[in-house]
């Protein structure tokens, strides 16, 4: 399958279970089931050689980001907005060796 496909992890604080999903590259959201059974999705773009753009949502849930992350070197910057109820965090981080 030539399909362009990469994939987000995120481990989220609480009782709710880590997720793994699929970004589609090509402008389409790969679905998975979420929480209940109920569709999630993601799709995602570079914008440049260093920023990658996601979109993250559950469909039909009430829960839809866009996630920026950029790389400068061996540090990361993460900036979510969490489009439904409009907040949003930034977080920063660094590779280690």
């Amino acid at each position: 399958d030539q399909t362009p496909v990469a994939t987000l992890y995120m481990t989220l604080s609480g009782d709710r279970p880590s997720i793994t999903q699929p970004i589609g590259l090509d402008g389409v959201y790969r679905l998975v089931p979420g929480e209940y059974g109920l569709p999630q999705g993601a799709r995602g773009y570079w914008a440049d050689e260093r920023t990658f753009l996601c979109e993250y949502d559950e469909i039909a849930a009430s829960n839809h980001l866009n996630l920026k992350l950029t790389f400068i070197g061996n540090q990361i910057i993460l900036e979510s907005l969490e489009t439904d109820h409009e907040y949003g965090v930034t977080v920063q981080g660094w590779a280690q060796e």
